[in-house]
């Protein structure tokens, strides 16, 4: 009967000690991420839309015949990723363009190999 009572008794006190306890145990929710969805940018002109990074820069250039669109991450000078639609008023201004950019022609001078010394 003793131990009993003196058990009781030491289960009170503990009871009692633990119930002084001035702060709630408060868990504090975990902070969220920063938002790295992406972002859609579409071209003023309609021509066309991109998803990238929303803190990336973007530069736009729009005129009569071509529309593009320049991006660069934080912390980079010049753009990483550029896109560019080109305006083609009539089917034979392909041909044209491929002519002006691999021009063949015996007017133009040959490279010139440099061999080091």
């Amino acid at each position: 009967m003793q131990t009993t009572v003196r058990l009781l008794v030491g289960l009170i006190l503990a009871l009692v000690l633990t119930s002084r306890e001035t702060g709630a145990v408060v868990f504090a929710p975990t902070p969220l991420p920063p938002d790295l969805s992406p972002r859609t940018i579409s071209h003023p002109s309609g021509a066309f839309s991109l998803q990238v990074p929303p803190d990336w820069a973007v530069y736009t250039q729009d005129s009569n015949a071509i529309a593009s669109m320049s991006f660069s991450p934080p912390g980079y000078d010049s753009p990483v990723l550029t896109a560019a639609s080109i305006l083609l008023a009539q089917p034979g201004d392909v041909q044209q363009l491929a002519n002006d950019y691999q021009d063949d022609s015996p007017s133009r001078p040959a490279p010139v190999r440099r061999d080091r010394a």
